[in-house]
C-alpha cells in the first residue's frame, strides 16, 4: 500500500511509472488501486511511444484501477491544481 496525502492545490506527483518490484510481474497481472478521498483531484496519463494524453477527475471516494501493464506502457502524474485540464 501506498499512501499521498496532498495538503494543498500546490501539492502534485510528477509524470511516472511505479516501477517497485511488486508491480513487475512477468505475467502481468499487477493491479494498482488509487482510492481518492477528500476534495476532487485531477489525474493523468499519457502513451509512453505516442505521447497522447488523457485525463479524468476523481472524486471524494472515486477507485482508479490501474492494471496488467500499464506500468510498463503508460506513465500517470497527479498535476498542481495551476495545471489541471
Amino acid at each position: 500500500m501506498n499512501a499521498n496525502f496532498y495538503g494543498t492545490c500546490d501539492h502534485h506527483l510528477d509524470w511516472h511509472a511505479d516501477d517497485e518490484l511488486l508491480f513487475q510481474q512477468s505475467d502481468g497481472t499487477a493491479l494498482i488501486f488509487s482510492i481518492s478521498f477528500g476534495s476532487s483531484t485531477s489525474f493523468e496519463w499519457k502513451r509512453n511511444v505516442t505521447g497522447e494524453r488523457n485525463w479524468t477527475t476523481l472524486e471524494n471516494a472515486d477507485i482508479l484501477i490501474m492494471e496488467g501493464r500499464t506500468q510498463q506502457f503508460y506513465k500517470h502524474q497527479v498535476p498542481p491544481y495551476s495545471q489541471w485540464p
